[in-house]
């Protein structure tokens, strides 16, 4: 994917050219990459950062349009939900956000026992109640990052042997109980 990300931002490198361009252009660009509601979300996504600034840029009240730095400004922008705008938030802004992919559901399920499904609405509020208890405030992008590197590399789907030799096996509740 970099080919694309570098021909990409080489295009258009600031948001208020990506929000110029026609949508066609857009998904020209992209071809190749599926996913093409995504394109045509980070081109709305352009236009809307650009729209809600432009008279604060007009006025010469800021100098050019910046992406949006709270949770709230992020999730509102078309296409993103929680967990990109917990990623973004965390990672751009190292704000207190937790970014809930796969892996962390894996690892929170694991590490705590929790059998309930996290796509239920009372597996969701769990598993965030757990990683609210867990996110380290100070430092949210490292946690985030550790986190979802853990799950990617050590605590995978398909486990084999790999709790016997698991840094966290002392603290696991799946590991003590077997599950």
């Amino acid at each position: 994917g970099m080919e694309y990300y570098m021909r990409f931002v080489a295009r258009w490198p600031k948001v208020e050219d990506l929000a110029a361009a026609k949508e066609e252009e857009v998904l020209r660009e992209w071809q190749g990459l599926g996913y093409y509601s995504r394109a045509r979300n980070l081109h709305k996504a352009a236009i809307q950062i650009v729209e809600s600034q432009k008279s604060k840029v007009e006025s010469g009240e800021q100098s050019g349009y910046r992406f949006p730095r709270t949770f709230e400004e992020i999730r509102a922008l078309p296409g993103i939900g929680d967990y990109t705008a917990g990623a973004i938030a965390s990672f751009a802004y190292n704000l207190p956000y937790p970014a809930m992919d796969g892996n962390v559901y894996r690892v929170l399920a694991r590490l705590l026992d929790i059998d309930e499904p996290f796509d239920t609405t009372a597996g969701k509020k769990l598993f965030r109640k757990e990683i609210d208890r867990l996110l380290d405030r100070n430092n949210p992008r490292l946690f985030n990052s550790a986190i979802m590197e853990f799950g990617a590399l050590y605590c995978t789907p398909t486990l084999g042997d790999a709790c016997e030799t698991c840094p966290l096996k002392d603290a696991c509740l799946g590991y003590a109980h077997g599950t």
